[in-house]
C-alpha cells in the first residue's frame, strides 16, 4: 500500500497554503498558524476519505514520547519509541495535534539553511563565514589492548571551525578548515572563545577581516546563552573585528564542521586499527593530524580547500561573566550581534539580502524577518538616592548586580532575575525571595512528603525582612504593555545597611516563564543544606521530585531506595540547564561552572537567612 506521506515535510505541506511564486519557504503567518485559510484542519480534510473508510478499525503505531523508566534502582526520564494501540481515527487525531507546532520549526530550519547558502555563494569582500561545532569526543583506543586498559581510555576534544572567505589570490570563494584539538573535555563557551581567538589570529596572517559571521547549533552551554552573548557583544574588544552569530534551526545544525570531524575521526581510527599509529592522548592525535591531514598551499599556489590543525594545551574556564543577565526569549532568536558599547542586538531570523549586507538599506525580507532589536545585556544596576520626594541626589550610587553567573542555561533562557512577594501556607506572612534565574526559597506543599531525613523547605518570615529604615522598590519591566506589572515595597533593617538609612533603592526586576518540565533537574534548599533531584511529575503548582544522594563535591548517585518528595513549584531554587553526566564509574556530576555558580548563590542565600 502506498504511503500517504513521504516524511514530516510532506505532512506539513498538506497543512499549509501554497508558497508564493518564486518563494522557497511558506508565508510566515502560515508557519506560525495565524492563517485562517490553512492549518491542521487541512490535514483532517485530506485524510477524510481514509477516516470514513477505515476510521473504526484497530491499528498500532509508533511514537516518540518522554517516559520514566527504572534503571539500576533509579528513576530517569528519557525519550523512547513506544507502540500505541487504538483506532485509525485516534492515530490521525494524534498526528493532527503534532502538526500545530512543527510548521514553525521547519520554517526556521529551512530559512536559516537558505540564508547560509545564499551568503557563502556570494561572499562580500573581507568577510569570513564560520561554521562551528564540538564533535563527540574521540576515544583513544588500541588495536591490541589488554583487558585492564579498556576502563581507562582517554577522551580528546575536537572542535572544527570551517571558514569561508575570498581567496587572496583569485578572489573566488574558498573553504579553510581549522581543527582545534585539546585534552580539556569541558565543552564550554570559554573553550569556544579560545578557539575563536586563535582562528582570527591565524586568518589575519593572510587577509584583512572586516566582519565575521558565525553559524552554529543552539547549544546553550557553548553558543546560545548570556555567557556567549557577552563574548559576541564584546567581540570588537576581544578580536578587533565585529561578530554576528547566527543559529541553524533547532536540531538542524549539521553541516561542514561535522564533515571535518568525520574526516579526523575516521582517519585516526584507521591508523590505529592498521597498527600504523598509537594514540595515547590529545597530543598524539594532534601530531597524527598535523602529519597526515594538513592541507596547505605551496608558495603562490591557489588552493580553494585548506586544512590546518591546532593543539590547545590549556583552557581558561574562569573568566568573569557575572555582570550579564538573561535575554528574554532566547530560544526564539536565530541571530545576535554586538556593538562597541557592549549592547546586544537580536533578530528572530537571519537575512543576507543586499540591504542587510550593506547595512544602510531596507531589508527585502521584512514580511519574514523582524528588525534588529536592542537588548540590555549587562545586569541591571542598583541606584541609591536620598528620598526627597520626586527628585534624586545627583551623587546617587550605582552598584552592579553581581549575582548573575556566566553560564546561560538552556532551560532558563527565558527566565530573568526578579524579586517577588507571595503568600505562604504558613500562618505568619512570608516573603518569597527570588534571587536569580528561577531562584526562590522553597515552600512546602499540601502533598504529604515521603519518608526522608530532609526538613521542610526553607521559609523566611516577613519579620526577618521588614523593619524601619530603607525602602526597596521593585518594578517589573518585562514589557511596558504588560498587564501584570508588580511592585514590591520592603523595608530593610537600618542596621543591615546603615549607610543607606532613609534611602530608596531601585532594583529593575523581570518575571520568569513557567517552563518547568518533567525530566528537569532542580535544586531545592532544605534547612541549612540543599538537594538535587529530577522532576518526575507535575500537578498544578506542585512538583514530584526524585532526589539524588550527595557523594561529595559535585558528585551524586541515585539511592538504593528512591528518595521522593512533593514540593511547590515555587519551592524550586533553580533549574539546571542540562542533566548530570557520568564523572566516574559510580558518580554523576553537573557542568562545573554552572554548579559552582549555583552553589555560591545558595550558600549566600543560606548565610543571609541566618
Amino acid at each position: 500500500m502506498k504511503s500517504f506521506f513521504d516524511g514530516v515535510h510532506s505532512v506539513n505541506r498538506v497543512t499549509m497554503c501554497p508558497k508564493s511564486e518564486g518563494a522557497k519557504t511558506y508565508m510566515r503567518h502560515c508557519s506560525e498558524r495565524k492563517c485562517k485559510e490553512c492549518g491542521p484542519k487541512l490535514l483532517r480534510s485530506y485524510l477524510r476519505p481514509l477516516v470514513e473508510k477505515h476510521g473504526p478499525k484497530h491499528m498500532t503505531w509508533k511514537k516518540w514520547i518522554r517516559v520514566r523508566v527504572d534503571e539500576n534502582g533509579k528513576t530517569i526520564t528519557k525519550q523512547q519509541i513506544v507502540t500505541n494501540d487504538g483506532t485509525v481515527s485516534q492515530c490521525l487525531e494524534e498526528l493532527e495535534g503534532e502538526t500545530v507546532t512543527i510548521s514553525k520549526h521547519l520554517h526556521s530550519a529551512s530559512w536559516q539553511s537558505q540564508q547560509f547558502a545564499t551568503l557563502t555563494k556570494d561572499m562580500p569582500n573581507n568577510w569570513v563565514v564560520m561554521v562551528l561545532d564540538f564533535a563527540e569526543n574521540f576515544v583513544c583506543k588500541y588495536q591490541d589492548e589488554i583487558q585492564s586498559a579498556h576502563w581507562y581510555h582517554t577522551n580528546v576534544t575536537i572542535h572544527p571551525i570551517v571558514c569561508y572567505h575570498r581567496c587572496p589570490t583569485c578572489d573566488e570563494t574558498m573553504q579553510e578548515s581549522l581543527v582545534f584539538i585539546t585534552g580539556d573535555n569541558r565543552h564550554t563557551y570559554h573553550a569556544v572563545h579560545q578557539f575563536m581567538s586563535q582562528a582570527v589570529q591565524h586568518l589575519r596572517q593572510n587577509m584583512e577581516i572586516d566582519k565575521i559571521i558565525r553559524f552554529t547549533d543552539q547549544c546553550a552551554a557553548q553558543y546560545k546563552s548570556r555567557g556567549p552573548f557577552k563574548d559576541i557583544a564584546l567581540a570588537q574588544q576581544h578580536y578587533q573585528v565585529p561578530v554576528e552569530h547566527h543559529y541553524f534551526g533547532a536540531r538542524h545544525g549539521k553541516g561542514p564542521s561535522d564533515g571535518e570531524t568525520a574526516v579526523v575521526k575516521r582517519q585516526a581510527s584507521l591508523a590505529i586499527s592498521s597498527g600504523r599509529k598509537v594514540m595515547n592522548n590529545a597530543k598524539d592525535v594532534y601530531e597524527f593530524c598535523q602529519d597526515e591531514l594538513t592541507i596547505q598551499p605551496s608558495q603562490a599556489e591557489c588552493l580553494h580547500f585548506q586544512r590546518k590543525v591546532f593543539f590547545v594545551e590549556e583552557m581558561n574556564h574562569n573568566r568573569d561573566h557575572k555582570d550579564v543577565q538573561t535575554i528574554k526569549g532566547t530560544r526564539q532568536l536565530h541571530c545576535v550581534k554586538g556593538e562597541s558599547s557592549g549592547r546586544l542586538w537580536t533578530r528572530n531570523l537571519s537575512c543576507f539580502c543586499k540591504g542587510c549586507v550593506l547595512g544602510n538599506q531596507q531589508c527585502d525580507s521584512r514580511g519574514t524577518v523582524d528588525d534588529w532589536k536592542s537588548e540590555k545585556l549587562f545586569a541591571a544596576t542598583i541606584e541609591t538616592s536620598h528620598d526627597t520626594g520626586d527628585t534624586e541626589d545627583p551623587s546617587s550610587m550605582t552598584v552592579a548586580d553581581d549575582d548573575l553567573d556566566a553560564d546561560g542555561p538552556s532551560s532558563m533562557t527565558d527566565a530573568d532575575d526578579y524579586w517577588e512577594s507571595e503568600s505562604s501556607p504558613s500562618s505568619s506572612p512570608v516573603k518569597q525571595l527570588h534571587v536569580t534565574d528561577n531562584v526562590v526559597i522553597g515552600v512546602p506543599t499540601s502533598h504529604p512528603p515521603s519518608t526522608s531525613d530532609r526538613q521542610l523547605p526553607v521559609e523566611v518570615p516577613t519579620s526577618n525582612l521588614l523593619s524601619t529604615g530603607t525602602e526597596l522598590h521593585v518594578e517589573d519591566q518585562t514589557s511596558h504593555s504588560s498587564t501584570c506589572d508588580t511592585q514590591l515595597h520592603m523595608e530593610l533593617p537600618t542596621s543591615h545597611s546603615p549607610s543607606t538609612a532613609g534611602t530608596r533603592v531601585h532594583v529593575t526586576a523581570y518575571r520568569q516563564t513557567q517552563d518547568l518540565q518533567t525530566g528537569d533537574f532542580v535544586a531545592v534548599v532544605y534547612g541549612k543544606t540543599w538537594w538535587v533531584g529530577e522532576v518526575l511529575e507535575l500537578k498544578g503548582e506542585d512538583a514530584h521530585i526524585n532526589f539524588l544522594l550527595n557523594k561529595g563535591d559535585n558528585k551524586y548517585s541515585w539511592p538504593d531506595k528512591p528518595e521522593q518528595d512533593w514540593i511547590r513549584r515555587t519551592g524550586i531554587f533553580a533549574i539546571f540547564p542540562s542533566p548530570p553526566i557520568p564523572v566516574s564509574s559510580r558518580h554523576l556530576g553537573f557542568e562545573e561552572n554552572t554548579f559552582r555558580s549555583l552553589a555560591t548563590r545558595i550558600d549566600t542565600f543560606i548565610n543571609l537567612e541566618e
